[in-house]
C-alpha cells in the first residue's frame, strides 16, 4: 500500500511530472505543433463570440447588409478552427502512442532485468497491472489531461486580459469566484488520490486473481472450484465497483460545487452587464462577447477542478511507474562484469549456505566439486535442497555465505551473458511457447539449421512423433503446450538444451513425466551427452543414475554422502533408503499392472 502526502502537489509530485515530460523530448517538435495548434484554437475561440456580438448589434440597428458579411467570417473561421482541431488531434494520437510504447519498452526491459525472488513474493498481476493500466492512465494523463490544464491556464490569462479591457468591474465578480473553486480543488484532491492509490492496490490482485483463474482452469474445472473462484472473482470485483462509485461521486460533488459558485457568479454578472447597458456604459455587442468569455473563464475553471481525479490518479500511477523503473520498489539484478568464453575446470561449491526467507537455512555448508565433462546427479528426499542448488548455479539467487565458483571465478562475479551461454536447463515443468516446433528450437539456437533440429529430436526420440503431424515441424504448440504429453515436453525442452551447446546442462527431474522406455532412451542420450558436456542431474529415478560419475545425497540441507552408486549403496544409509524405497515402489507398480491385464483377461474369457 502506498503512502500517499498531505500537500496537493509536494515536491516529489513535480519531480514525477518533470520526469514525465522528459519522455516527450524525443517528440518535441510534434510536441509544439500539437500546442500550437491547440492555442490557435482558443485564439479562433476568442474571436467567434465577439462576431456573434457584432451580428447582434447589426440586428438592433437593423444594418441585416453588414450581418451577411459577418456570416462568411462566422463561415472562415469555423473552417479554421475544424481544420485546427483536426491537426491537433492527429498529433495527440501520435504522440499518446508513441509515449506508451517508450514507456513499455522501458518498464518491460525493466521487469526482465528483476531477480526471481521477486517474481516469488509479487503476484504476476501486479506487474500486468502497472505495465498495462498505468501506462494507459499516464499517456492519456500527458496528451489529454495535463496539456487540457495547460490550455485552460491559458485560457484564463487570455481571456483574463479580454475581459478586464471590457469592463473592470465584472471581471472582478468572475474572479471572485476563483478562491472557493481552489478550495474546492484542493479539499477534494486529498480524498481522490487515496482512493486512486486503493483502487491500484485493488487492480493488482483483479489482475492477479484473473491470471491465475484462466491459467488453472483445468484445475478449478477437476478440483470444483468453479464456484469458489466466482467468489473471489466476485469479491474483488465489488470492492473495485464500490471505490470507483466512490471515486465518480467525489469528483462529481467537486465538480457539482464549483458549477453552483460559477453559475451564481454567472446570474450576478448577467444582472450588473444589464444595469450598465441601460446606463450606456457597456456595448450590447460587447455585453455579448463578456458573457461568452466570462462563461468560457469559469469553465476553465471548472475543468482544472474536474481534471483534478485524474491527476491524482496520474500522480499514484507515475509513483509505481518510476519505482520500478528506478527499482525503488524491488532491486535490480546483480551480475558481475568477468566474462569467460569456455570453461576449462570444474564447478566448486565451496561452504554454501543460503536461505529464502525468514533465515531458515535450506542449504547448510555445501561443499562439493563437478568435474568436467562427467555426469553428477544430486538426489535426497523432497524439501532437501537439490532444487536450490540450481538456482544458485543460474544465479537467479545468491548464497548467504560461501562461494560457487565456476573455472576458478565465483559466479557473482561473472556477466549474465557468461552464465547464460555457458549453462542450460531442463526444468521439471518446462515452458514451451505458443509459437511452432521449429521456432521454439529457434529461440534456443537462431542460427541452427533444419538438419540440427531434426538431428537433437531424433537424439531425444521425439522426430518421428513430429514427422507424424499434418504440419510437422511447423505445428503450433497451443498455450500450457496443452497438444503435447508431459514427457514431449521435457523431451522437446531437452533437445532445446542440445540445441544450444552449452558446456554446462542440468536437468531437474528431466523424466519424471515419462514412461519406461521413453526414460530408458533418455538415460541413454543423457549418458552420451555427458562424455563432452558437464551434466548434473537432479532425479528421484536412482536406477537412471547408476552410472553417473558421481552421486551427491543430500538430506535436509546437508551434504551426507557423495560417491559412486555402488560405494552409496554400501555405506550411506540415506541413499540404501532411497533406493530401496523406489524398487518398493516399482515392485507395486509392476503388481498393479500384472493385476490389472489378468483382470482384463479374465473378463475377455466371460465373453
Amino acid at each position: 500500500m502506498y503512502k500517499f502526502k498531505k500537500k496537493f502537489l509536494s515536491k516529489n509530485d513535480v519531480t514525477l511530472l518533470k520526469r514525465t515530460f522528459n519522455y516527450v523530448k524525443p517528440y518535441k517538435m510534434r510536441f509544439f505543433i500539437f500546442l500550437m495548434f491547440t492555442i490557435i484554437i482558443i485564439l479562433l475561440g476568442i474571436v467567434q463570440p465577439l462576431i456573434w456580438g457584432s451580428i447582434v448589434q447589426c440586428l438592433a440597428y437593423k444594418d441585416y447588409k453588414s450581418i451577411f458579411n459577418k456570416l462568411i467570417y462566422l463561415l472562415v473561421v469555423f473552417l479554421l478552427e475544424s481544420t485546427s482541431q483536426f491537426v491537433k488531434n492527429y498529433n495527440q494520437t501520435i504522440l499518446s502512442n508513441d509515449l506508451s510504447y517508450d514507456l513499455k519498452v522501458d518498464m518491460y526491459s525493466k521487469m526482465l532485468n528483476l531477480p526471481m525472488k521477486v517474481f516469488d513474493r509479487n503476484n504476476v498481476g501486479e506487474f500486468i497491472s502497472r505495465l498495462q493500466g498505468d501506462i494507459f492512465t499516464l499517456s492519456s494523463i500527458i496528451t489529454n489531461d495535463l496539456v487540457n490544464i495547460i490550455i485552460d491556464i491559458l485560457k484564463i490569462i487570455v481571456l483574463g486580459i479580454v475581459i478586464f479591457k471590457i469592463n473592470i468591474i465584472l471581471s472582478f465578480i468572475v474572479l471572485a469566484v476563483f478562491p472557493f473553486s481552489y478550495i474546492c480543488f484542493v479539499t477534494f484532491g486529498k480524498k481522490l488520490r487515496n482512493i486512486n492509490g486503493e483502487i491500484k492496490t485493488l487492480n493488482d490482485r483483479y489482475f492477479s486473481i484473473l491470471q491465475q483463474a484462466l491459467i488453472g482452469i483445468k484445475h478449478i474445472k477437476a478440483y470444483g472450484l468453479k464456484e469458489k473462484s466466482c467468489i473471489n472473482y466476485k469479491d474483488i470485483s465489488k470492492k473495485i465497483k464500490y471505490k470507483e462509485i466512490k471515486i465518480s461521486i467525489t469528483g462529481n460533488l467537486s465538480f457539482v460545487i464549483s458549477s453552483i459558485i460559477n453559475y451564481l457568479d454567472d446570474l450576478i454578472v448577467i444582472a450588473l452587464g444589464i444595469y450598465f447597458i441601460s446606463k450606456n456604459t457597456l456595448s450590447i455587442q460587447y455585453f455579448i462577447a463578456f458573457v461568452s468569455y466570462s462563461g468560457q473563464f469559469s469553465q476553465s475553471l471548472i475543468s482544472v477542478t474536474k481534471i483534478n481525479s485524474n491527476i491524482q490518479e496520474a500522480l499514484v500511477s507515475l509513483e509505481r511507474i518510476f519505482g520500478l523503473i528506478d527499482n525503488i520498489d524491488f532491486p535490480k539484478e546483480k551480475f558481475g562484469d568477468k566474462c569467460i568464453e569456455n570453461i576449462y575446470r570444474d564447478i566448486e561449491f565451496q561452504s554454501v549456505e543460503f536461505s529464502y526467507e525468514n533465515n531458515k537455512k535450506i542449504l547448510k555448508n555445501i561443499k562439493f566439486n563437478v568435474q568436467k565433462n562427467q555426469l553428477t546427479a544430486i538426489v535426497g528426499r523432497n524439501g532437501s535442497g537439490k532444487s536450490t542448488i540450481f538456482n544458485l548455479l543460474l544465479n537467479f539467487y545468491k548464497p548467504n555465505h560461501g562461494e560457487i565458483l565456476i573455472d576458478g571465478i565465483d559466479i557473482r562475479d561473472l556477466t549474465e551473458e557468461s552464465i547464460r551461454k555457458n549453462i542450460s536447463i531442463v526444468q521439471q515443468q518446462p515452458f514451451l511457447f505458443n509459437l511452432s516446433i521449429k521456432e521454439n528450437m529457434k529461440l534456443a539456437n537462431p542460427k541452427s539449421t533444419e538438419e540440427e533440429i531434426e538431428q537433437v529430436c531424433k537424439q531425444v526420440f521425439m522426430h518421428e512423433y513430429i514427422m507424424g503431424l499434418d504440419e510437422e515441424y511447423d505445428t503450433v504448440i497451443n498455450e500450457e503446450a496443452s497438444n503435447l504429453s508431459g514427457g514431449q515436453k521435457q523431451r522437446l525442452a531437452l533437445a532445446m538444451c542440445m540445441l544450444r551447446k552449452t558446456p554446462i546442462i542440468l536437468l531437474d527431474e528431466a523424466t519424471a513425466a515419462m514412461d519406461a522406455e521413453a526414460e530408458y532412451l533418455i538415460s541413454e542420450a543423457i549418458n552420451n551427452i555427458s562424455k563432452d558436456r558437464t551434466v548434473i542431474v537432479i532425479t528421484h529415478n536412482l536406477s537412471m543414475i547408476r552410472n553417473a560419475d558421481k552421486i551427491i545425497v543430500l538430506d535436509e540441507g546437508k551434504i551426507v554422502g557423495q560417491g559412486s552408486h555402488e560405494y552409496l549403496i554400501k555405506n550411506n544409509l540415506v541413499y540404501k533408503d532411497l533406493y530401496s524405497h523406489e524398487f518398493d515402489l516399482l515392485r507395486e507398480d509392476m503388481e498393479l499392472k500384472v493385476l490389472a491385464e489378468t483382470s482384463a483377461g479374465v473378463s475377455k474369457d466371460d465373453k
